[in-house]
C-alpha cells in the first residue's frame, strides 16, 4: 500500500503546481489588461463609475461585422419626441467593431442615425451584449458646427464647440475622457474622424483596456 501511495501522491502534487501556475497566469494576464472575453471588461467599467444602458428594445444595425443588435439607445431629442429609445432613431445606424452572439460587444464606434433622428450622431463607447456604456463620448455637426459632447444615460453636454469654445478641460466628466482616451481625441481632425468612420478604433480600445486595467 505504501508503494503504491507514493506515486499517486507525486501525481496528485504535479497537478496542484500546475493549477497553482495556471492561475497565475491568469492573474498575471489581468493586471497586463489581457482581459478575457467573459465580461470581465464591463464589470472592470462599473468598478471605475460607468454604467450600462437599461432600454429593453434592441435594434439591428449594419456594420462591419454584418448585421448586430444594440439596444435603442437614443432618447428623446425634444419636448414633443415621442420616439425616444424606439428602433426608428437607428433604422439607418451604421457601426464598426464587432458583433458577437448577434450583439455588438467591445469598444465600437456606431454612427446613430433613423427616420426620426433629427442630427445623425455618432458615438464611441464600449458596448456589452448590445448594452451602451455610459458616459459615451458623441460627436456631431449641426448647421455646420461640429461639436464634441459627453452623454450620461439621462442628460448630454458639450465638451468642446469648434471654433466657438472649450471645456473639455473643466466641464462635468469630459476631463475624464481627456485623461482616458488623451487630448488628440479632441482635436478637430478627430471628431471629423468620428463622424467618417476613419478614426482608430484599435488605438482608443488600447487606451480604455489600459486606464481599466491601472
Amino acid at each position: 500500500m505504501t508503494t503504491e501511495r507514493g506515486p499517486a501522491l507525486a501525481i496528485l502534487a504535479m497537478f496542484c503546481v500546475l493549477a497553482a501556475n495556471l492561475d497565475e497566469r491568469e492573474t498575471v494576464a489581468w493586471y497586463r489588461g489581457e482581459v478575457t472575453q467573459r465580461g470581465d471588461e464591463a464589470a472592470l467599467l462599473t468598478a471605475k463609475g460607468f454604467h450600462f444602458g437599461s432600454a429593453a428594445t434592441l435594434c439591428s444595425i449594419r456594420g462591419s461585422d454584418g448585421p448586430c443588435q444594440v439596444e435603442a439607445f437614443v432618447g428623446r431629442e425634444g419636448v414633443n419626441d415621442l420616439s425616444g429609445n424606439t428602433c426608428r432613431k437607428l433604422d439607418r445606424a451604421t457601426y464598426i467593431g464587432r458583433c458577437s452572439n448577434g450583439k455588438l460587444d467591445g469598444m465600437a464606434l456606431v454612427n446613430a442615425n433613423g427616420s426620426t433622428k433629427s442630427t445623425p450622431t455618432t458615438f464611441l463607447s464600449y458596448f456589452s451584449a448590445g448594452r451602451i456604456a455610459y458616459p459615451a463620448l458623441q460627436a456631431f455637426s449641426d448647421a455646420g458646427t461640429l461639436t464634441l459632447a459627453i452623454d450620461e444615460e439621462n442628460q448630454i453636454y458639450g465638451c468642446v464647440v469648434f471654433h466657438r469654445w472649450d471645456q473639455s478641460k473643466t466641464r462635468d466628466a469630459c476631463p475624464r475622457f481627456r485623461s482616458i482616451y488623451g487630448d488628440e481625441l479632441f482635436s478637430e481632425s478627430s471628431a471629423r474622424a468620428m463622424l467618417n468612420g476613419s478614426i482608430d478604433l484599435a488605438h482608443y480600445s488600447l487606451r480604455l483596456k489600459n486606464y481599466l486595467t491601472n
